[in-house]
C-alpha cells in the first residue's frame, strides 16, 4: 500500500481557514479553486456553518439545519439549493468575506 497526504491547496481544511489567510484569499479571488473543503479545526458547528457561508461554500437551504438533518422523518430531498452555483471570480456576485 502507498499512502500520500492530500495537497492543502486542493483539499484544504479548517487549519487553512484559521491560519493561512493568504491561501484563503486566493480561494476567494479565484486564483486557486479547492476540490473539497473540510472545516475541521473549528470547534463549533455554528462557526463551521458561518465560515462556510462566508467563503461561498455552503449549498444547503436554511431549513436544513442540524435538527432537521438528524430527524428520521425529515425529507432531505429539498435541502440542496437549486439556485446556488459555486462562487467564481467574474460572475458578478459579491466577493465573499473570510473575516472570522
Amino acid at each position: 500500500m502507498h499512502v500520500m497526504v492530500l495537497d492543502k491547496e486542493h483539499f484544504p481544511q479548517g487549519q487553512v481557514f484559521h491560519h493561512n489567510k493568504p491561501v484563503m484569499m486566493e480561494f476567494v479571488e479565484g486564483t486557486k479553486q479547492p476540490y473539497v473543503f473540510h472545516m475541521c479545526w473549528t470547534a463549533s458547528k455554528v462557526d463551521k456553518l458561518k465560515y462556510m457561508k462566508q467563503v461561498g461554500m455552503w449549498f444547503l437551504t436554511d431549513t436544513c439545519d442540524e435538527g432537521a438533518l438528524r430527524s428520521q422523518s425529515y425529507d432531505t430531498g429539498g435541502c440542496c439549493r437549486t439556485d446556488m452555483v459555486p462562487w467564481r471570480v467574474g460572475d458578478g456576485t459579491e466577493i465573499p468575506s473570510i473575516a472570522s
